[in-house]
């Protein structure tokens, strides 16, 4: 998955808003795992990836390239909630 990622990554910093479906499609199923540990609500967790998607796709040009966007979530994760 990280090459995956990588490669999407790439798109976003390209303005390529199609690459944010991607990335949530790539990456939703094992984010979701981890939001419901800390959720303990699946309604709750899929609110919460959301708002976490749309962060990231508002605030993609303070995203450093080295930064890995798994991390990135999961971090925002566990501020948000």
């Amino acid at each position: 998955m990280p090459a995956r990622v990588d490669e999407i990554k790439q798109k976003i910093f390209s303005d390529d808003y199609a690459a944010f479906k991607e990335l949530y499609l790539t990456m939703y199923a094992s984010l979701m795992r981890f939001a419901g540990i800390y959720t303990h609500d699946e309604h709750l967790a899929e609110d919460v990836l959301t708002d976490i998607f749309l962060k990231l796709r508002d605030h993609r040009r303070q995203l450093n390239e080295a930064q890995n966007l798994r991390s990135a979530c999961i971090l925002h994760l566990r501020i948000r909630h």
